[in-house]
């Protein structure tokens, strides 16, 4: 079972469907299917493989989309050495989605699950970082970015002030204008 649907995202024309259990490309590291509506069909159009393939790597864990910009996480991705997640952002071209920009926690440990969660809203990006032990140990986080100049730049850090162990702040993110 690869968990297809696991996370779904639509925006006009365009729909993404993570399935992070997805063996194809190794073991649990994930996938993701994009389709386009044509004809008032839902018609698969390409199939995105995590950037590197690695195992337990779960790509296509979360999925937004506004417009031509999708982001999609990848919660065990290895970061260096560390396998505390990353976020492909990829772009529209008409065609197809192609890879753009790669988002790291500038802080990332081990075992963060940075990507757990993903929303945009304009130029505003917020990713949970389920198990991020900033505030206390797995009390998570949330992290805000920024599409300055067409990169997306690092803002902020929302943290739980209480510091709970085990909270999961940033299990599940959601954003509606400016922060």
């Amino acid at each position: 079972n690869d968990l297809f649907g696991a996370a779904v995202a639509i925006s006009g024309g365009h729909l993404l469907a993570g399935a992070p259990s997805h063996e194809g490309f190794g073991y649990l590291a994930g996938a993701a299917y994009a389709f386009e509506m044509q004809d008032g069909q839902w018609t698969q159009v390409q199939k995105l493989p995590p950037p590197v393939l690695e195992t337990y790597s779960e790509f296509g864990t979360s999925i937004d989309i506004q417009g031509d910009l999708a982001a999609i996480g990848w919660p065990g991705a290895m970061q260096g050495s560390v396998r505390s997640g990353l976020v492909i952002l990829y772009s529209w071209t008409g065609t197809e989605w192609t890879l753009t920009q790669t988002l790291s926690d500038p802080d990332g440990e081990n075992g963060d699950r940075f990507g757990t969660s993903i929303c945009i809203d304009g130029d505003q990006l917020i990713i949970g970082c389920q198990l991020d032990d900033f505030a206390a140990d797995n009390a998570g986080s949330a992290l805000v970015y920024r599409r300055i100049d067409n990169t997306w730049q690092f803002e902020q850090r929302l943290a739980p002030s209480q510091g709970d162990e085990f909270a999961w702040a940033g299990r599940d993110v959601a954003i509606d204008g400016n922060l």
